[in-house]
Formats: C-alpha cells, structure tokens, sequence
C-alpha cells in the first residue's frame, strides 16, 4: 500500500511546486491596442499649478503621481493637460497622454508662454481660450493648485498681519495699504508647507480675479478641485458660483505634497474616462491623510453644489432677518491657527446664532442639498502653518465663514456673500 503511494505522492509534490513557481512570477503587464485620439474629447481635465513655491512638490511628487495613474491607461478618450512654471518667465502648457507604443505616459508641451503672468485675469482667459482650441471636448475640468486665501482680496498680502499688536480698537478697519507688506506665506517659523492658492514671484491673486477670469473664458467648468488652502469657504464659494458645476475644496490648510494623484485621479476618468465621480475621489482624498505616514494626517474636504448657492444665499438671509442670539466665536470650530482666527465652521455660526426653530430649519435643509453631506469628509485633527501644529475638529460641517471674525471687516462687507445676505 505505501509502494503504491509513492507515485501520487510525487505527483502532488510536483503540482503543488508548479504552483508556487507560478505564483511568484509577476502578472503581464496589459497590453493596450492603439487607439486614435479623438477630435473632440470626452472630457479635458487641466491641471493648473501657479507660482513656483511649490514647483518641488509639483515636479517630484504630484506629477509622477498623475503619469503612474496614466499609466495604467484611463484616459481613453479624455485628455489631460498640465499648466507649470519653471519659471517666473516661462510658463508650458503640456499634455500628458498614454503612448501606445511604449505603453507608459508621455509628455508633449503644447504651447509654451514667455513673460506672462499666471495670476492675470488676461492671461488665464488666455489659457482657457487654448485649451478650447487646442484639446477640444465635450466636458471641461480642472484642478487649481498652488495658494489660497479664501476670499480675501489681494490687497491684504497677510492672513497674520498685525497678530502681534496690543491694540485691541479698530486696527481691522484700516483700509489695505495701511497694512504693512508681507508674503501670503507668512507662517510659524519650521512650519511645514501647506497649499495656498495663486502666487506668481512673490504676488498674489485673488478669488474676484480668478471669478472674472471664468466669465470671461469661452468654456465653463464640470467640476474644479482646489489643491489649496482655504477654498471650501463660503465667501469665496458665492463668488464662483458661475464658473462650475461642482467645487471641491477644504476649509483648512491642505499639506505641501497636495492631493495623492494616485488613488484620486482615477475616480476622476471613470467608466473609461466618459465619467467622473467626485464622491469617491473625496474619499480617496480623505483615506490617503487618514493613512499616510508621508505627511501629517490632516485632510479635510468638501463639495458644493454650485446650482444651489442662491438658495442657500436666501436661506441665509432670511434667517438673518429672524430672532438672533449673541454668538460667542471662541466656542465655534475654527480652521486656521491664528490668534485672531479669520475662518469659522458656516453652520456651526448660524445654529449658535439662530434663536428661530423654523427658519434653521430651512437653512440646514438647504445646506445639505448645497453641500451634501456624503462629500463632507475630515480627519480628527487639522496641521495649521500659523500655530506650526495639529488642531483639534469638534465639529465639521466643511464650510467656514468669517462673518464673525473682527478682520478685515471693510472688506468682509464689500464682498458679494456678504453684500447679498444682507440685502433687505
């Protein structure tokens, strides 16, 4: 009986041997068949990465990022293009496709700019004319990098500006130049770098110049993605209404190496590139700072249903209209570091200032269909640059607002939200 085991025995062995060779040896790669690039896309997707503070970042981390979800071929039928500085003269435009020849990524420039502006209105309307005219689609997008501050005008170069001063009058009242100059950037001394929104040698832009640059441009955005600071702020929000469908954005600082293109650039050319789905791109945004040991865990986020905004402006206004309570903004949830804070959590502000049950009620109504709530996503604690450390989140609705902040209140009054909210 064991003689005439033996045989089977060595076939088992040789089976089982077999499969473990054929287990360790790497999958093939897919091999894509050529496919023509189509005359009119099914979405053009522009990568538009101002100022050159964070060129490292762009070049070593975000852009190897997007070529590696490229190479595993989902464009199809979209493109993908890229605006970059390498420097403060010269500006590219590229485009950055799956080679089939190769079956890898390429880069092809297509058009390069001398002596232009990034943060000009002209010259962004100009980039958006290129790229109607240079990869027409049915579907445009695009995803905004570099520096942000929310809605506050250029004028003030300084989210900081006199933090350090004893007097507590009406310092916030004097008009712009009064403030002495310093960089947007102007963070804890060993601060890590975090996103902001807009700067070009050492200028800076702002939300009104970028919202007149969209009505002017001959196409109008599906969707944009901030990959900067602030943005998810419902000033500069009312200010963009008209220039997409959608808006994704954090209300805090997002850390230097940006959005992980890796995992949240394919959700972004789903069912072979015809569609996008920004729910889960949230959420690959929101898994990769729950995770990451490459950066601080702090990652926040948010999408606005820019349709709604009116309504939301009327909601709103007419709350405002109704019984108040005095609001104490030491209590509220706030998503910055600064000793004087500048960014409030939106609905926390209006439930603590809301003493009318009917008219909050329409106002949380309206805020979920404005910001659905699937979409509003955070990590437990937030990096901010100006206290050079991790802040505590108690509550998150992922909008802010500075209507009770003592800054900048000339300027508060004079933008569109506030101008609107307020009307009789």
């Amino acid at each position: 009986m064991i003689k005439s085991l033996r045989p089977l025995t060595t076939l088992l062995v040789a089976l089982l041997t077999l499969s473990a060779c054929h287990e360790s040896e790497p999958e093939p790669t897919p091999q894509w068949p050529p496919r023509p690039k189509p005359e009119i896309a099914d979405q053009t997707l522009l990568f538009y990465f101002s100022g050159r503070s964070l060129l490292s970042y762009f070049r070593d981390v975000n852009i190897p990022e997007i070529r590696s979800a490229i190479d595993k071929h989902i464009l199809y039928d979209s493109r993908l293009l890229v605006y970059i500085q390498p420097s403060t003269q010269q500006s590219l435009l590229i485009e950055y496709s799956f080679d089939y020849s190769t079956q890898a990524s390429r880069a092809d420039t297509l058009r390069t700019y001398e002596g232009r502006s990034s943060i000009d209105k002209e010259h962004i309307v100009e980039v958006l004319s290129d790229l109607q005219t240079l990869a027409p689609s049915k579907r445009y997008a695009m995803v905004m990098g570099s520096h942000g501050g929310g809605w506050v005008p250029q004028e003030y170069p300084n989210l900081r500006a006199n933090e350090s001063s004893g007097d507590e009058g009406d310092i916030w009242t004097l008009e712009p130049e009064a403030h002495e100059p310093a960089s947007w950037l102007y963070k804890s001394p060993g601060a890590e770098a975090t996103r902001w929104f807009g700067e070009h040698d050492n200028q800076t832009t702002d939300i009104a110049t970028w919202a007149a640059a969209f009505a002017e441009a001959p196409i109008r955005m599906e969707y944009l993605i901030f990959d900067a600071c602030f943005m998810s702020n419902i000033e500069a929000l009312y200010e963009l209404r008209h220039a997409a469908r959608y808006i994704v954005a954090s209300p805090c600082e997002i850390m230097g190496r940006g959005i992980s293109y890796a995992t949240a650039l394919p959700p972004l050319f789903a069912n072979q590139g015809r569609e996008y789905n920004l729910e889960r791109f949230c959420h690959a945004f929101h898994d990769f700072y729950s995770t990451t040991t490459d950066t601080r865990q702090s990652g926040c986020i948010a999408l606005t249903d820019c349709s709604e905004l009116e309504a939301m402006a009327d909601a709103t206004s007419n709350l405002l209209k109704g019984n108040l309570r005095e609001v104490n903004p030491s209590l509220l949830q706030v998503y910055e570091g600064l000793m004087r804070p500048l960014f409030y959590d939106f609905r926390q502000y209006i439930e603590a200032l809301s003493d009318d049950p009917a008219a909050l009620a329409a106002f949380e109504e309206q805020f979920d269909r404005t910001f659905p709530e699937q979409y509003r996503l955070h990590t437990p604690e937030f990096y901010s640059g100006y206290n050079g450390g991790m802040n505590p989140i108690t509550y998150y609705s992922g909008i802010s607002t500075s209507q009770p902040s003592n800054k900048f209140p000339n300027a508060w009054q004079a933008c569109k939200w506030a101008k609107r909210i307020n009307e009789q």
